[in-house]
């Protein structure tokens, strides 16, 4: 009661402290550093890719998984999350706490330029144009994928310094099984 009484009796006196209660507030939410608040951007950075006319499961093959294998392999990656929709390709990485995006930006440029120059010249697979048979639509294509082990030794790598250099030089390319990683069984038996 004796803050009611004192209310009434003083409004004046009342009326000034909620005026100053006001006014300090107001001043010091304006002048609130903001370095006072986390920094709390996600290291991540996505790599898009266009490829105009190519459907997902081309996407897929030709660019998406080239893409991730080269650049899910710098330095602080997490995780790699990728999307492929027609004539969109999109990796996302997920970096550690704390990496430098700068140094690791740097860095998938550099990988990804390497991937890019190898797709670019040889393996190509272009549209040729959409043909229409009554109410159907059919995408046309160019396929130029390498279909035996003979044609990926000649791929060029490198031909900077006047020297070309194939793949063949460098490692040894051969048609084989996959080795397993993995083995499944349900009841006993393999799934």
């Amino acid at each position: 009661m004796r803050v009611v009484s004192f209310a009434t009796r003083r409004p004046v006196t009342v009326f000034i402290f909620a005026l100053a209660a006001v006014v300090f507030g107001g001043v010091a939410f304006r002048d609130l550093a903001v370095d006072l608040l986390p920094d709390i951007t996600y290291p991540s950075l996505t790599v898009q890719t266009g490829y105009e006319g190519a459907a997902p499961v081309e996407m897929e093959t030709l660019i998406t998984r080239p893409v991730e294998d080269a650049v899910g392999v710098v330095n602080g990656v997490n995780r790699v999350i990728s999307s492929s929709r027609a004539d969109i390709s999109e990796v996302t990485l997920e970096f550690s706490w704390g990496t430098n995006m700068d140094f690791a930006s740097l860095d998938v440029r550099e990988r990804l330029d390497q991937v890019l120059n190898r797709l670019a010249q040889e393996n190509v697979n272009l549209t040729g144009g959409r043909l229409r048979d009554g109410q159907t639509d059919y995408l046309v294509r160019t396929i130029n994928e390498l279909l035996r082990p003979e044609e990926m030794r000649e791929i060029v790598i490198d031909r900077s310094q006047g020297a070309i250099v194939r793949l063949e030089d460098i490692a040894r390319v051969y048609q084989g099984a996959r080795e397993r990683e993995v083995i499944t069984r349900i009841d006993g038996n393999e799934a």
